[in-house]
Protein backbone atom coordinates (compact mmCIF):
# COMPACT_ATOMS: atom_id res chain seq x y z
CA UNK A 1 0.00 0.00 0.00
CA UNK A 2 1.41 3.75 -0.71
CA UNK A 3 0.75 6.64 1.63
CA UNK A 4 -1.08 8.46 -1.34
CA UNK A 5 -3.86 5.96 -0.51
CA UNK A 6 -3.49 6.47 2.81
CA UNK A 7 -3.36 10.11 3.80
CA UNK A 8 -5.76 12.71 2.71
CA UNK A 9 -4.90 16.01 1.95
CA UNK A 10 -7.17 18.37 1.32
CA UNK A 11 -6.90 21.29 -1.41
CA UNK A 12 -5.18 24.56 -0.26
CA UNK A 13 -1.85 26.70 -0.14
CA UNK A 14 0.29 24.08 0.82
CA UNK A 15 -1.65 20.80 -0.48
CA UNK A 16 0.76 20.88 -3.70
CA UNK A 17 4.08 20.43 -1.21
CA UNK A 18 2.59 18.05 1.08
CA UNK A 19 1.50 15.68 -1.91
CA UNK A 20 5.08 16.34 -2.92
CA UNK A 21 6.24 14.96 0.21
CA UNK A 22 3.87 12.05 -0.02
CA UNK A 23 5.15 11.02 -3.53
CA UNK A 24 9.14 10.88 -2.25
CA UNK A 25 7.47 8.67 0.04
CA UNK A 26 6.12 6.11 -1.98
CA UNK A 27 9.22 6.17 -4.12
CA UNK A 28 11.31 5.00 -0.93
CA UNK A 29 9.34 2.27 1.12
CA UNK A 30 5.45 0.94 1.32
CA UNK A 31 2.98 0.57 3.88
CA UNK A 32 0.56 -2.19 5.01
CA UNK A 33 -2.87 -1.92 4.83
CA UNK A 34 -4.17 0.79 7.15
CA UNK A 35 -7.26 3.22 7.27
CA UNK A 36 -7.35 6.08 5.53
CA UNK A 37 -5.72 9.35 7.97
CA UNK A 38 -6.82 13.11 7.06
CA UNK A 39 -4.32 15.68 7.06
CA UNK A 40 -4.98 18.66 8.83
CA UNK A 41 -3.99 21.82 8.82
CA UNK A 42 -3.84 24.12 11.84
CA UNK A 43 -2.93 27.11 12.92
CA UNK A 44 -1.14 26.46 16.12
CA UNK A 45 1.55 28.73 17.27
CA UNK A 46 2.47 26.10 20.13
CA UNK A 47 3.32 23.15 17.96
CA UNK A 48 4.63 22.62 14.97
CA UNK A 49 2.99 19.05 14.08
CA UNK A 50 1.33 15.97 15.71
CA UNK A 51 0.44 12.48 15.17
CA UNK A 52 -3.00 11.96 16.54
CA UNK A 53 -4.36 8.55 17.72
CA UNK A 54 -6.38 6.61 19.85
CA UNK A 55 -4.98 3.19 21.91
CA UNK A 56 -7.25 0.08 22.97
CA UNK A 57 -7.48 -0.58 19.75
CA UNK A 58 -4.65 1.47 18.04
CA UNK A 59 -6.32 3.79 15.98
CA UNK A 60 -5.02 6.70 13.76
CA UNK A 61 -6.94 9.87 14.09
CA UNK A 62 -5.02 12.32 11.86
CA UNK A 63 -1.73 14.06 11.13
CA UNK A 64 -1.92 17.82 11.89
CA UNK A 65 0.66 20.26 10.35
CA UNK A 66 0.41 23.80 11.41
CA UNK A 67 1.05 26.28 8.93
CA UNK A 68 3.08 28.16 11.23
CA UNK A 69 5.52 25.32 11.21
CA UNK A 70 9.12 26.39 10.86
CA UNK A 71 8.68 23.60 7.71
CA UNK A 72 5.53 21.94 6.80
CA UNK A 73 7.12 19.82 4.79
CA UNK A 74 9.97 18.53 7.00
CA UNK A 75 7.35 18.37 9.78
CA UNK A 76 5.29 16.02 8.07
CA UNK A 77 8.13 13.88 7.11
CA UNK A 78 8.73 13.62 10.81
CA UNK A 79 4.95 12.65 12.09
CA UNK A 80 4.64 10.22 8.65
CA UNK A 81 7.86 8.50 10.89
CA UNK A 82 5.60 8.24 14.00
CA UNK A 83 2.66 7.01 11.60
CA UNK A 84 5.00 4.25 10.67
CA UNK A 85 6.74 3.71 14.22
CA UNK A 86 2.96 3.19 15.72
CA UNK A 87 1.24 0.99 13.29
CA UNK A 88 3.45 -0.25 10.50
CA UNK A 89 7.00 -0.88 12.24
CA UNK A 90 4.69 -2.08 15.24
CA UNK A 91 3.74 -6.06 15.07
CA UNK A 92 2.30 -5.85 18.24
CA UNK A 93 0.86 -2.69 17.95
CA UNK A 94 1.25 -1.88 21.30
CA UNK A 95 2.69 1.29 22.32
CA UNK A 96 5.87 2.27 19.73
CA UNK A 97 7.79 0.04 17.92
CA UNK A 98 10.85 2.07 18.42
CA UNK A 99 10.14 1.20 21.73
CA UNK A 100 10.47 -2.77 22.40
CA UNK A 101 10.64 -4.31 18.73
CA UNK A 102 13.84 -6.30 17.66
CA UNK A 103 13.54 -4.63 14.29
CA UNK A 104 14.92 -1.51 15.71
CA UNK A 105 17.57 -3.05 18.18
CA UNK A 106 20.89 -2.33 15.84
CA UNK A 107 18.89 1.40 15.33
CA UNK A 108 18.60 1.65 19.56
CA UNK A 109 22.36 0.13 19.83
CA UNK A 110 23.88 2.92 17.23
CA UNK A 111 21.46 5.60 19.41
CA UNK A 112 23.03 4.16 22.59
CA UNK A 113 26.84 4.97 21.20
CA UNK A 114 25.97 8.51 19.45
CA UNK A 115 27.92 11.72 20.11
CA UNK A 116 24.65 13.39 19.27
CA UNK A 117 22.31 12.01 21.53
CA UNK A 118 25.01 11.98 24.92
CA UNK A 119 25.16 15.81 24.13
CA UNK A 120 21.66 15.80 24.44
CA UNK A 121 21.84 14.75 27.94
CA UNK A 122 20.94 17.68 29.56
CA UNK A 123 23.27 16.79 32.88
CA UNK A 124 25.91 17.34 30.29
CA UNK A 125 24.81 20.82 29.61
CA UNK A 126 25.60 22.32 32.68
CA UNK A 127 23.82 25.60 33.40
CA UNK A 128 21.96 25.47 30.50
CA UNK A 129 20.84 22.04 31.05
CA UNK A 130 19.61 22.69 34.44
CA UNK A 131 17.08 25.36 33.11
CA UNK A 132 14.00 23.32 33.56
CA UNK A 133 12.47 24.58 30.10
CA UNK A 134 15.63 23.17 29.24
CA UNK A 135 15.70 20.28 30.97
CA UNK A 136 12.09 19.63 29.51
CA UNK A 137 12.92 20.00 26.09
CA UNK A 138 16.46 17.92 26.00
CA UNK A 139 14.14 15.05 28.06
CA UNK A 140 11.32 14.76 25.36
CA UNK A 141 14.34 15.28 22.06
CA UNK A 142 15.94 12.03 24.25
CA UNK A 143 12.43 9.87 24.19
CA UNK A 144 13.27 7.21 22.07
CA UNK A 145 9.96 7.81 19.53
CA UNK A 146 11.53 11.24 19.05
CA UNK A 147 15.20 10.27 18.31
CA UNK A 148 13.34 7.45 15.65
CA UNK A 149 10.87 10.20 13.78
CA UNK A 150 14.26 12.56 12.97
CA UNK A 151 16.11 9.91 11.81
CA UNK A 152 13.36 8.76 9.37
CA UNK A 153 12.97 12.43 8.32
CA UNK A 154 16.26 12.74 7.49
CA UNK A 155 17.00 9.15 6.04
CA UNK A 156 13.93 10.21 3.39
CA UNK A 157 15.88 13.52 2.81
CA UNK A 158 18.99 11.65 2.41
CA UNK A 159 17.98 9.17 0.16
CA UNK A 160 15.12 10.80 -2.04
CA UNK A 161 17.74 13.44 -2.68
CA UNK A 162 15.10 15.95 -3.36
CA UNK A 163 16.01 18.96 -3.82
CA UNK A 164 12.91 20.74 -2.32
CA UNK A 165 13.40 18.78 1.11
CA UNK A 166 16.84 19.24 1.54
CA UNK A 167 16.64 23.15 1.74
CA UNK A 168 13.38 22.60 3.73
CA UNK A 169 15.62 20.10 6.02
CA UNK A 170 18.83 22.20 5.89
CA UNK A 171 16.71 25.39 7.02
CA UNK A 172 15.18 23.90 10.13
CA UNK A 173 18.87 21.95 11.09
CA UNK A 174 20.26 25.45 10.68
CA UNK A 175 17.63 26.47 13.38
CA UNK A 176 17.57 23.43 15.59
CA UNK A 177 21.53 22.02 15.12
CA UNK A 178 21.65 20.06 18.77
CA UNK A 179 18.80 17.66 17.67
CA UNK A 180 19.44 16.80 14.28
CA UNK A 181 22.06 14.20 12.83
CA UNK A 182 25.56 15.43 11.46
CA UNK A 183 26.16 14.24 7.91
CA UNK A 184 28.95 11.60 9.69
CA UNK A 185 26.66 10.14 12.16
CA UNK A 186 23.06 9.91 9.68
CA UNK A 187 25.43 8.40 6.82
CA UNK A 188 26.18 5.45 9.58
CA UNK A 189 22.20 5.22 9.68
CA UNK A 190 21.37 4.88 6.72
CA UNK A 191 22.09 1.18 6.12
CA UNK A 192 20.59 0.55 9.20
CA UNK A 193 17.14 2.05 8.31
CA UNK A 194 17.30 0.61 4.89
CA UNK A 195 17.63 -3.30 6.66
CA UNK A 196 14.75 -2.24 8.73
CA UNK A 197 12.43 -1.32 6.30
CA UNK A 198 13.25 -4.51 4.01
CA UNK A 199 13.12 -6.74 7.03
CA UNK A 200 9.67 -5.43 7.76
CA UNK A 201 8.83 -6.14 4.37
CA UNK A 202 8.31 -2.51 3.21
CA UNK A 203 10.61 -2.13 0.51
Amino acid sequence: MQLREILTIEDSFYARQLRHVVSVVDLLHGFPRLPTIPLLLTKSRREGGGYIFRTRPSVPISINISVYADSPLITLLHEIGHLLDHLALNPIKQGFGSEHDTLFEPLRDFWATSRKIRRLNPDRRGKEGRNPKMRSFLRYQLEVTEIWARTYLQWVVAKSDDLLLQVCHDQVAANSPEIYWDVEEMNAMIPLVDQLFSEAGLR
